[in-house]
C-alpha cells in the first residue's frame, strides 16, 4: 500500500510471470467449460461473481487486512494452508446443505468471478507491456 491512484496500484510492483499469463488460458478454458451454452445464463449471479471477485483483486487486495491475512496465510505453511483451505471447503459444503441458496445461482456465480480474474490477467499483462516496457520473454517463474 502504497498510495498510488489509478489502475497501477490494483496489479502487483513486479512484472507478469508465466504463471500470470497462463492464468489467462485457464480461465478461458473454464469459461468455455462452465457456461451452459444450453440453459439460460442468470445474469444477476455472473454480475454477482464478477464484481466479487473483481473487487478482491483490486481495492480489496490493497487494504491493510487483505495484507495481514496474507502474511498470516503465508506463514503457517504449506501443511497450513492446505488446512484452510480444507477447512473453507467443508464450510462451503456445509453453507450449501443449510442455507438455501438456488443452485443455478452459484455455478453462474462462478462463471462471472472467473470472468472477471481472466480479464483482471489480460489488463495487468496489457498494463505491464504498455505502461511498463515489459515483454513477455522477461517474465519468469
Amino acid at each position: 500500500m502504497s498510495g498510488r491512484v489509478g489502475p497501477s496500484m490494483w496489479f502487483p510492483d513486479r512484472p507478469p510471470t508465466r504463471t500470470d499469463i497462463s492464468m489467462i488460458g485457464v480461465g478461458v478454458v473454464l469459461l468455455l467449460v462452465n457456461v451452459p451454452f444450453h440453459q439460460p445464463l442468470s445474469w444477476r449471479a455472473i454480475a454477482v461473481g464478477f464484481v466479487a471477485v473483481l473487487f478482491v483483486l483490486g481495492p480489496g487486495a490493497n487494504t491493510r487486512l487483505a495484507a495481514s491475512v496474507g502474511q498470516w496465510f503465508r506463514e503457517i505453511g504449506a501443511d497450513g494452508r492446505m488446512g484452510v483451505i480444507l477447512l473453507y471447503c467443508c464450510a462451503v459444503v456445509l453453507l450449501l446443505v443449510v442455507v438455501p441458496i438456488r443452485l443455478t445461482f452459484l455455478p453462474h456465480a462462478f462463471i462471472g468471478g472467473i470472468l472477471a480474474n481472466t480479464l483482471y490477467a489480460v489488463a495487468y499483462v496489457a498494463w505491464a507491456k504498455k505502461g511498463r516496457g515489459w515483454r513477455i520473454n522477461q517474465g519468469t517463474n
